[in-house]
């Protein structure tokens, strides 16, 4: 595992801009989960973290670099994944148990009220409600 992060120095400050974890196993090394403050998407930060890694990689022999999926309405992360040159392949998922046995119809859409529900919701709020539901998945 490995953490690359993103930062602004200004004034003798430090600021995290971005971060993402990424995980290596075997000749892969995988984007596994990324987290960027929205005030600075301009700056992209992002790009400049995923740069490191894949040279990153390269030098330490990796011969695969999995940036992961995408969720079908997610364009621009489409996007994002597709100006590093990476090639597009289906993944098949298996859930238990079946998404439509524990009341939701899918898990890659989430209803509109809810999702604006969630991005209103305070960061303390999230974490008690993600650390119930993590214990299920």
């Amino acid at each position: 595992m490995r953490l690359l992060l993103a930062e602004l120095q200004d004034s003798g400050r430090t600021q995290v801009l971005a971060g993402t974890i990424f995980l290596t196993f075997g000749h892969t090394c995988f984007y596994a989960f990324n987290g960027c403050r929205r005030a600075a998407l301009s700056l992209q930060p992002n790009d400049v973290i995923q740069w490191r890694a894949i040279h990153d990689a390269c030098r330490e022999g990796f011969r695969y670099y999995d940036l992961g999926g995408v969720p079908g309405n997610h364009g621009g992360l489409s996007f994002f994944k597709s100006k590093w040159g990476a090639e597009e392949r289906w993944m098949y998922r298996y859930y238990y148990p079946v998404p439509s046995e524990i009341g939701m119809s899918t898990i890659d859409a989430p209803h509109p009220v809810l999702k604006a529900t969630w991005r209103q919701l305070p960061l303390r709020v999230t974490a008690v409600i993600g650390d119930h539901v993590y214990r299920y998945l």
